[in-house]
């Protein structure tokens, strides 16, 4: 990702603005965490890389904007000025959306996944506060070298696909259509295995839960109680 953006940007202070923004929301999800008194878990720990993907999105149209204006001539406060306030409330959207998708999982009623839930949409609205306050901040700091516009790429494919789509778009939609339901035939196959211990099915019990399962019960609906 910071590869791509910097090919696309020019600017390592730019890019690693945006890793630097997270950082702060990621340490103070953290101490959530610790205050809640629940530990990280294999799903908690693959928090970090959503809020970079969150914190990126954000910090690529706020730094495509800041340098298109920057470009044009403005000072580099009011770059930062101008494309804040256009972009604040799409950003901030954009974050509760994401926020509020995680928090559906609270529904599963599956321990693991409702801490996993609860921390990842506080997190993420904390990656929005951090990349609010903090990007701007960075992005004031040390001189910049002159700004060139965004490099220019070719546009024609695009342009030729947007034209295709629109002049067939009923093919288009009906086609599409019709791939996903050819796509339920091999959906029908797919096995569901939901076993956390695949390497060890001779124990008893993997057997104990195999068992459970093929009766129709899931893994977190019994209660397994191990002694010794």
């Amino acid at each position: 990702c910071f590869a791509l953006m910097f090919l696309f940007f020019k600017s390592t202070i730019q890019v690693f603005t945006s890793l630097l923004a997270i950082i702060p929301a990621y340490v103070a999800t953290l101490a959530v965490l610790a205050q809640w008194d629940r530990p990280l878990t294999a799903l908690t720990a693959i928090v970090p890389l959503i809020l970079l993907v969150v914190g990126l999105s954000d910090s690529i149209h706020i730094l495509t904007c800041y340098r298109q204006q920057r470009a044009q001539g403005d000072p580099r406060d009011q770059a930062i000025v101008f494309s804040f306030n256009k972009l604040w409330l799409s950003c901030f959207f954009t974050s509760f959306t994401t926020a509020a998708g995680f928090l559906c999982l609270l529904s599963t009623g599956i321990d693991i996944v409702i801490d996993f839930a609860a921390v990842t949409s506080v997190a993420i609205m904390l990656t929005y506060g951090s990349m609010m306050l903090f990007v701007p901040a960075f992005l004031m700091i040390g001189k910049e070298k002159p700004m060139e516009d965004l490099p220019k790429w070719p546009t024609a494919p695009l342009a030729a696909l947007q034209s295709f789509t629109q002049r067939y778009r009923w093919p288009v939609v009906i086609g599409s259509c019709a791939f996903m339901l050819l796509c339920v035939i091999p959906m029908r196959d797919l096995v569901v295995n939901s076993k956390l211990i695949d390497e060890k099915d001779h124990h008893p019990l993997v057997k104990d839960i195999t068992f459970a399962e093929n009766h129709g019960f899931g893994l977190f609906t019994i209660n397994i109680f191990l002694r010794g």
